[in-house]
């Protein structure tokens, strides 16, 4: 496993995510927020885990950092859900 991906690798989902949004809003226009973009959000997912498999990051290492990073929000996200942001 390496210690740490390039900056150019690590934006690779973002650049995928921000392109496939755009595209979205380009097709659907108003109609844009109707479901596709949960799709989208799945696909981004999926570029982020290959581009972890292709440096050789494992299964579990990647589901152990987002493991870390929801207990780091939950209790932001609880408080935004009662204030009802």
């Amino acid at each position: 496993m390496k210690s740490s991906l390039s900056l150019k690798t690590a934006l690779i989902p973002l650049i995928v995510l921000i392109g496939l949004l755009a595209f979205n809003v380009i097709v659907y226009g108003d109609d844009a927020l109707s479901g596709s973009n949960q799709f989208i959000l799945l696909i981004g997912g999926a570029v982020a885990a290959m581009v972890g498999f292709a440096n050789k990051i494992s299964y579990q290492t990647m589901l152990d950092k987002v493991a870390d990073n929801l207990k780091s929000v939950t209790c932001v996200i609880l408080i935004l859900l009662f204030v009802g942001a």
